[in-house]
């Protein structure tokens, strides 16, 4: 006599849909641009690696490579932060 079962077989519950709140899509928004910003943050550091070499030797950006230099160490500078530009003597 032949088996009829099948070789694998299984049971799953079906998806129950719940109703989600206000608070679960502000959580989503706010993890999205945690996300968004960290990958923001890390493009801005390869843009700045590959500058870095464009300015090192011109004459009169010391003060934008030691920016750089500093970002790319993790000190980030906010505008209001910025160095004021030395005056060459």
């Amino acid at each position: 006599m032949a088996n009829t079962q099948p070789a694998i077989s299984w049971e799953v519950k079906e998806y129950e849909h719940r109703q989600r709140g206000v608070d679960w899509f502000w959580a989503i928004a706010l993890l999205a641009g945690v996300i968004i910003g960290i990958m923001d943050f890390e493009t801005g550091k390869q843009e700045l690696k590959q500058i870095l070499p464009l300015i090192e030797n011109q004459s009169g950006l010391s003060n934008y490579t030691e920016q750089v230099r500093q970002r790319l160490s993790a000190k980030l500078l906010t505008p209001t932060q910025t160095q004021t530009p030395t005056t060459p003597q």
